[in-house]
């Protein structure tokens, strides 16, 4: 079993960001303070690609708020 590796944690516009690694591929989620987990669906060859989809998903999120 291939454990979970966690490349980032930080926080952008009040939103966590977490990109981590699976077996498979890199991920990202954006987590409220309150505990609100946003979840993206896409696969990413690296955590940087990772972490760009997801500074630039936050964004989008807030703006649509």
């Amino acid at each position: 079993m291939t454990p979970t590796k966690i490349h980032l944690i930080t926080v952008i516009q009040g939103l966590i960001l977490l990109v981590y690694k699976d077996a498979h591929a890199h991920h990202f989620e954006a987590l409220s303070l309150n505990g609100v987990v946003y979840r993206h669906s896409g696969t990413y060859y690296s955590a940087k690609s990772a972490e760009a989809k997801g500074r630039q998903w936050i964004r989008e999120l807030r703006h649509n708020k």
